[in-house]
């Protein structure tokens, strides 16, 4: 396609800049880089990760600039800040500018709220104009701030997970259908399958007859991480083996020990701490279903897609994307949010292993063939030629070009 994108096929060139507006490993960067990694595979497609910078006071394993070539990608590294700085706005429009004219771009895939607006303006400074595509990682939708609105205007193409967010494109920033597209960020189906003839009952010293039920997360107040515990005590008695496994870090003292304490299940709780790498995976081959009460920052809930891909039925809230990940008595249950709502789906993980060995078999389907890089991939580059075809339908004819 090589800067003016045509009506687009399947052997173009097509230059891709995925802009990230942080430096963080986050829950926004991994599946930004695996779109970079699924994308580049694609023969005549180039995809490059811009990033911002590491700050200095702050963990390299943690940022996208250590994480970024571990899987085989060298990121552009500006400033790219979480939040709007007008100097290093400035800088990073006048970076893009001079990188998009030295290889010029034909699609500027923005990934955060700051980088939607910088790749906007970016892009109107270009001519010709590459495509300016947004993912939304929010389930309802942006978040209506004044930076959002001086953003909506100069996207072309909206990607997003939810109907409800796509709703909220449509009614409230008058976004047409068909400049939204609803793709799910894929998790690494390689990695994460790994768990499904792993024993990691046996890695965390966890006895094989008993059934765990897992939770990872970052724990504070919105992980409702309290909510589980409280399910595991009302039917702590008819669910004897039933131990919960809590994997993450966070304040795990005021949310998850505390009320273990005071609701006297703590001898059928394990901490396994936060885990990295291969020891996340054994984490989920530990595990007999995961439970996930509520989303906290990764809306996108990230941590069911890696349980499905590991081979585990999820126990989810009917809240924000989870009914759109869990498929109820399929890939795992739909619970009410609540103590009793998941004590009642517990319930029925405990004493149901048939169904519960089929559910987890279903979300392994699932995931392979829903939550691939290469099928994201595949669908990202489609909307692409698909807005590029629209753009061109619409464009002015020339006089005289009988055309």
């Amino acid at each position: 396609m090589s800067a003016v994108i045509g009506l687009g096929t399947e052997t173009e060139n097509m230059n891709i800049l995925h802009l990230l507006s942080n430096f963080r490993w986050t829950e926004r960067a991994e599946p930004t880089l695996n779109l970079v990694v699924g994308q580049n595979k694609v023969p005549g497609v180039q995809a490059t990760l811009v990033c911002g910078k590491n700050k200095p006071n702050a963990e390299l394993i943690d940022s996208i600039v250590y994480q970024a070539p571990r899987r085989g990608v060298n990121p552009l590294v500006l400033n790219l800040t979480k939040h709007f700085r007008l100097i290093p706005a400035v800088k990073d429009i006048r970076s893009l500018r001079r990188h998009s004219v030295q290889s010029p771009v034909d699609v500027m895939h923005c990934h955060m709220p700051n980088a939607i607006l910088l790749g906007g303006i970016t892009a109107r400074g270009l001519s010709p104009r590459p495509l300016v595509v947004a993912t939304v990682y929010e389930p309802d939708g942006p978040e209506p701030t004044l930076r959002m609105r001086l953003s909506a205007g100069r996207v072309d193409g909206w990607i997003v997970m939810t109907d409800a967010a796509a709703e909220h494109l449509r009614t409230r920033y008058g976004v047409s259908p068909d400049a939204i597209r609803q793709i799910i960020p894929p998790v690494d189906l390689d990695r994460f399958s790994k768990a499904v003839n792993t024993d990691g009952k046996a890695l965390f010293n966890l006895d094989r007859d008993e059934v765990v039920v897992g939770m990872v997360a970052r724990y504070s107040e919105a992980r409702k991480s309290e909510w589980v515990i409280e399910a595991l005590k009302l039917i702590a008695d008819e669910c004897p083996k039933l131990r919960l496994f809590f994997v993450g870090r966070g304040d795990l003292l005021t949310f998850v020990k505390k009320p273990a304490k005071r609701l006297g299940v703590s001898e059928r709780i394990t901490l396994a701490g936060y885990c990295r790498y291969g020891r996340l995976v054994e984490a989920y081959a530990a595990m007999d279903a995961l439970v996930y009460p509520a989303p906290g920052t990764d809306k996108s809930a990230r941590a069911v897609r890696e349980a499905m891909a590991a081979g585990l039925p999820v126990v989810a809230a009917r809240t924000g994307i989870l009914p759109e990940l869990v498929r109820d008595g399929e890939t795992g249950l739909l619970a009410d949010p609540s103590p009793e709502g998941l004590a009642k789906a517990m319930r029925r993980i405990y004493h149901e292993e048939h169904e519960r060995r089929a559910m987890g078999r279903t979300a392994l389907e699932t995931a392979q063939r829903e939550f691939s890089i290469d099928h994201q991939s595949a669908e990202s580059l489609e909307f692409y030629r698909f807005l590029a075809k629209a753009r061109s339908l619409s464009a002015p004819k020339e006089v005289g070009s009988g055309k």
